[in-house]
């Protein structure tokens, strides 16, 4: 008997099972002949069970989770214990994880009454008033702004003094600063500043990269021509560097956030050159990119890019 091979689905009470029509169809022929096609469709169903959850895993994985829930519970009451008073707090970087993940320790690390200033008008927030604050946790990526060719020395410098997380609202035009200062060997926050970057001492840079990263045509007229363009070969990790025509950027354009930037400003020290080094980083994406401008004749330009 001459038949092509094909695979079909046939329904059971776990979903679609694939069914290879060439190997079946030879089992089918001689289970009719014996008479023991009803045998045939038990065993084939008591296949299909094996591969899919049965009542006895559904059980298991309950179990499990239920055991998971009560070692969650565990840690929360364990959280809940420990004396925040005492414990001293490293980097600034360090400490900002925790105060964005853990709403007990954020409590503790905020001065009540908070100082809140909103366009000039001051009020005071009470700790019975306070809402955990995710700050920029639940972002898909963070930035840093600073300035020109400097590096971020300030990171790893346990002698700095003050650390100011600041949120940048491209499409609000807004900028929402969190103002920490170390004070025996602890983070404090002590105010929270909102207002329209209009009033902010980087505003000049604000203004031009919400342009920048949400006007295509605007972008390429703010590309030096040439620029700076530097990778690394995904097969060898080599360098791959060398200046590439303005015309050419569409082709080497990288993701640009358009909706918030995130920084932070470490001992008061703004940006105060003709450059601003933008960095952008995805740890849930792995990207990684740095993009240098210059203010050149009062306009800003892209000059160099690296990822």
């Amino acid at each position: 008997m001459n038949y092509q091979r094909k695979a079909v689905f046939l329904p059971c009470f776990y979903g679609l099972v694939p069914i290879d029509l060439n190997a079946e169809v030879e089992i089918l022929l001689m289970d009719k002949r014996r008479g023991s096609f009803i045998g045939y469709w038990v065993v084939l169903m008591s296949f299909v069970a094996c591969q899919y959850d049965s009542p006895i895993s559904i059980s298991r994985e309950k179990k499990v989770s239920e055991a998971a829930v009560e070692e969650m519970e565990v840690v929360e009451e364990v959280s809940e214990k420990v004396n925040y008073d005492e414990v001293k707090d490293g980097l600034f970087d360090d400490f900002i994880y925790r105060f964005m993940q853990d709403s007990l320790f954020q409590k503790a690390r905020i001065q009540f009454p908070l100082i809140s200033r909103k366009d000039g008008d001051v009020s005071q927030i009470e700790a019975s008033a306070w809402s955990y604050d995710s700050i920029y946790s639940e972002a898909d990526e963070y930035s840093s702004v600073y300035d020109g060719r400097d590096t971020l020395q300030h990171v790893c410098d346990e002698k700095v003094k003050k650390a100011t997380v600041e949120i940048v609202d491209l499409k609000g035009k807004r900028v929402k600063l969190y103002h920490f200062f170390r004070e025996q060997d602890q983070w404090i926050l002590k105010e929270i500043d909102e207002h329209y970057f209009s009033h902010d001492n980087n505003h000049g840079f604000f203004a031009f990269y919400c342009k920048f990263s949400n006007d295509e045509s605007y972008q390429l007229k703010h590309i030096h021509d040439p620029f700076y363009f530097k990778t690394y070969d995904a097969d060898n990790f080599q360098e791959i560097e060398g200046w590439v025509a303005a015309e050419s950027w569409p082709d080497y354009r990288t993701y640009l956030p358009n909706e918030k930037l995130f920084n932070t400003i470490y001992d008061d020290k703004r940006p105060s050159t003709a450059y601003r080094r933008l960095s952008i980083g995805s740890p849930s994406s792995g990207m990684s990119c740095s993009l240098l401008f210059r203010c050149l004749n009062g306009s800003w330009k892209l000059v160099s890019m690296e990822n």
